[in-house]
């Protein structure tokens, strides 16, 4: 119930008795309850799909990079064979980048 309601309310229930008034908040609670318990079921039943979408579409999903990142990142772990560009890799654009990030680490470091 809403609160305007409830006010609008007030002058007929003070004119109840006390069982009469006892039987209403009974009457409302056992509403209340039932309103409640309606509203968990539905919240379960979202969360429980919304966790099962979750994770079919995370299991779903691969991540890529650049071949600069990777080779930055492999360059950082000394990975040589994950360091390998493709043959078709233009790799004046991966060192310059290279140099570009290191240049930047080493100029924060100083």
């Amino acid at each position: 119930m809403d609160h305007s309601e409830l006010v609008a309310e007030m002058p007929n229930v003070e004119r109840l008795s006390v069982q009469e008034r006892l039987h209403l908040a009974r009457r409302r609670r056992l509403q209340q309850l039932r309103s409640w318990s309606h509203n968990e079921k539905e919240w379960i039943k979202r969360r429980n799909s919304q966790t099962h979408n979750t994770i079919r579409s995370t299991t779903n999903r691969k991540i890529k990079f650049n071949n600069s990142v990777v080779l930055l990142e492999a360059a950082a772990r000394n990975d040589i064979d994950e360091g390998i560009l493709p043959a078709d890799a233009d790799l004046t654009k991966h060192v310059f980048y290279l140099f570009v990030q290191t240049k930047d680490l080493f100029t924060k470091m100083c």
